[in-house]
């Protein structure tokens, strides 16, 4: 899998990169996805390192290096022992220091992927979006022990170039029951950009414009995972030697009745959690005896929530989320990952929100100023 699965325009004057997983040598491709979406006209830029676990510390340097200055901090390590010690810097003449900039990141953003997109928020040289990300900052080393066995210990911790470290998890000081302790936010330190904004430690990089991600219903978690989705699609592709182009196709109203007629016809099954919340809820009731004298509106209420497979899969946003699953798991068949990319940027609100920071230049540059007080 190429560590940039894909790279287009995907507005007038914008770029896209998305920027999937660090290796070695990714730093060149994703150097070539913007020298290629620049000689396209490319003005500004959304990269994406959502669900970018990280890799190698050296790609991370030279990425940054994409749009810092030669000789600038990008990261540093340090320990209890001075021998772990370490500065990096960037070391070439950058691509492109003026270029705007988006960034987008989740959750699942960690370790070299957090590097870079603190280091850009650092210099002030991007705008971050999305979530706070997972915050990996530890520096391990893998020790042989007797026996051929080995041991990874954590030697230092990254630190980017404002001074903050962006590891979430304290492993020295255990929850009672063994889990990791995190930072409340009332005791995170404050540190402030090259141009004096302040940004906070604690855990992670905090996007400079935060993003909820949508929660998605029990049914369509549920579908996704079973086996009647799978045995759409293979039918589905059975049937279709070819589809429109990624980022185009999408299934008409009778594909998606005829994946209903599947669903109902097949073994699959399962509890809305609404139910299940109002049998806890009347066993409570009728605990605290309060049950009786409320009978007739639990009895409404159990009627109103009661639904059934078909039903709970014509609901509106039921529809339009379990249709964007087929249809991406679909794409997959005919355009691959790159193909999944196009496809799932039609409904990307981050993208959206990104798409809307670079067409206002005045927002932009707002974004990477000082707030005053």
């Amino acid at each position: 899998m190429p560590p940039v699965p894909y790279y287009g325009m995907v507005s007038d004057g914008i770029g896209y990169i998305y920027f999937e997983r660090f290796v070695d040598g990714c730093s060149r491709d994703v150097r070539r996805a913007v020298v290629d979406l620049k000689e396209q006209g490319a003005k500004a830029l959304v990269i994406d390192m959502r669900g970018n676990p990280g890799g190698p510390l050296s790609e991370a340097v030279e990425v940054t290096n994409l749009f810092v200055p030669r000789g600038q901090k990008v990261v540093y390590t340090k320990g209890k022992l001075a021998s772990v010690n370490s500065e990096h810097y960037t070391k070439k003449e950058p691509l492109d220091v003026d270029i705007p900039v988006a960034v987008l990141v989740d959750g699942s953003t960690a370790s070299s992927a957090e590097i870079v997109s603190g280091a850009w928020q650092d210099w002030d040289r991007a705008v971050i979006v999305g979530e706070r990300t997972y915050g990996k900052g530890l520096v391990q080393m893998i020790r042989e022990v007797p026996y051929h066995g080995s041991l990874k210990v954590t030697t230092s911790r990254y630190y980017i170039p404002s001074g903050r470290c962006i590891q979430a998890y304290d492993y020295r000081h255990l929850n009672p029951d063994g889990s990791a302790k995190t930072l409340p936010d009332s005791l995170t330190k404050a540190f402030k950009t090259a141009g004096g904004r302040e940004v906070r430690d604690g855990g992670g990089i905090k996007p400079d414009v935060v993003i909820t991600p949508d929660s998605l219903p029990s049914i369509v978690y549920d579908i996704a995972t079973s086996d009647v989705l799978l045995d759409y699609v293979n039918r589905y592709v059975q049937t279709h030697a070819t589809i429109a182009p990624a980022g185009d196709f999408s299934l008409t109203d009778a594909d998606y009745a005829d994946f209903v007629k599947m669903v109902e016809e097949s073994d699959f099954t399962y509890k809305r959690r609404t139910e299940e919340m109002m049998k806890l809820l009347e066993r409570t009731a009728r605990f605290e005896g309060c049950y009786e004298g409320a009978k007739p509106e639990f009895e409404a209420l159990a009627a109103k929530m009661k639904g059934g497979v078909a039903a709970d899969l014509e609901l509106p946003k039921n529809k339009g989320e379990i249709k964007s699953v087929l249809e991406s798991d679909i794409v997959a068949r005919y355009y691959f990952r790159r193909g999944v990319v196009q496809q799932q940027l039609k409904a990307d609100k981050d993208l959206k929100t990104a798409l809307e920071i670079l067409t206002d230049t005045e927002r932009y540059e707002s974004l990477l100023k000082p707030v005053k007080k």
